[in-house]
């Protein structure tokens, strides 16, 4: 549970699981405290190179702070492991998108972005 945590607590935890933000290379993981006096919420954002990178550094993190700020019998009771997977799926989609040929991206119909009514 989040509000069990003193940030402090937190950020010592991030670090020595690697969830940080590295100044020279400019990537990395940084936090929104916007609910600093209940604890209960935070915002991640993360920083990469791609798409892709920022993706799994976020699936990673979420990971992470799971299993460090949940106690074992909430393991599956939050929402984290089903943001993992929804994370997980589109990077899926992403991987399976970048393997589609050149030739089926020019020939599949694009959408005008207008509707017919009958």
């Amino acid at each position: 549970n989040l509000s069990m945590v003193h940030y402090s607590v937190f950020f010592q935890m991030c670090r020595a699981q690697g969830v940080g933000f590295d100044v020279k290379e400019k990537q990395g993981t940084l936090f929104v405290l916007h609910d600093s006096s209940e604890r209960r919420s935070l915002g991640m954002l993360t920083i990469a190179a791609d798409l892709q990178g920022a993706l799994l550094t976020f699936a990673r993190n979420l990971s992470v702070i799971h299993q460090e700020i949940s106690a074992p019998n909430m393991q599956g009771q939050t929402n984290f492991k089903e943001l993992v997977r929804d994370v997980e799926g589109i990077l899926g989609v992403m991987v399976e998108n970048e393997a589609q040929p050149a030739s089926e991206e020019d020939s599949a119909p694009r959408s005008s972005g207008t509707r017919h009514q009958p």
